[in-house]
């Protein structure tokens, strides 16, 4: 079911230079992810988002966009797609520095 989107996960960590977790952990983190999303999704259409403590709103934003699988899959989808080619190997940090 997640073939797909674990392949894309490995090329981003192949990428990234760092190992992949492996399937059945890939499996459950993606499924605590889509809960999380839809806990957003249910806040927007309730309009609590708004309304939500901007802290807290930056706080889940932030773990969106620095969860190491979703970059490491983000980055997979784009390599496979070829929107990556001739660039450098990313390191972990994006800036040229492990971290």
């Amino acid at each position: 079911m997640l073939d797909q989107e674990y392949r894309w996960y490995c090329i981003g960590c192949e990428r990234l230079g760092r190992e992949p977790m492996p399937f059945e952990l890939f499996e459950a983190y993606w499924h605590e992810m889509q809960q999380h999303a839809l806990r957003l999704q249910e806040a927007e259409a309730n309009n609590a988002l708004e309304t939500l403590d901007p802290n807290l709103r930056a706080q889940m934003q932030q773990r969106v966009r620095s969860d190491p699988m979703i970059r490491a899959l983000l980055i997979g989808m784009a390599e496979e797609s070829g929107s990556l080619e001739g660039f450098p190997p990313l390191l972990e940090n994006g800036d040229g520095e492990r971290s």
